[in-house]
């Protein structure tokens, strides 16, 4: 994440708000798709969700 964070803050510094943004979406890209196998575990061993 350090990495990430370095990236944003070159990028913010040189003006280039456009690319900030994109380089801050990617590690929530595939959140959803995340989200959704560790629901469908918590399912498949009978865990109540700890989130509504």
């Amino acid at each position: 994440m350090e990495r990430v964070e370095a990236e944003l803050i070159e990028l913010c510094a040189a003006g280039d708000l456009e690319e900030a943004r994109h380089v801050a979406s990617l590690p929530h890209a595939d959140l959803d798709e995340k989200l959704q196998r560790y629901t469908d575990a918590l399912d498949a061993h009978g865990i109540r969700r700890p989130f509504f």
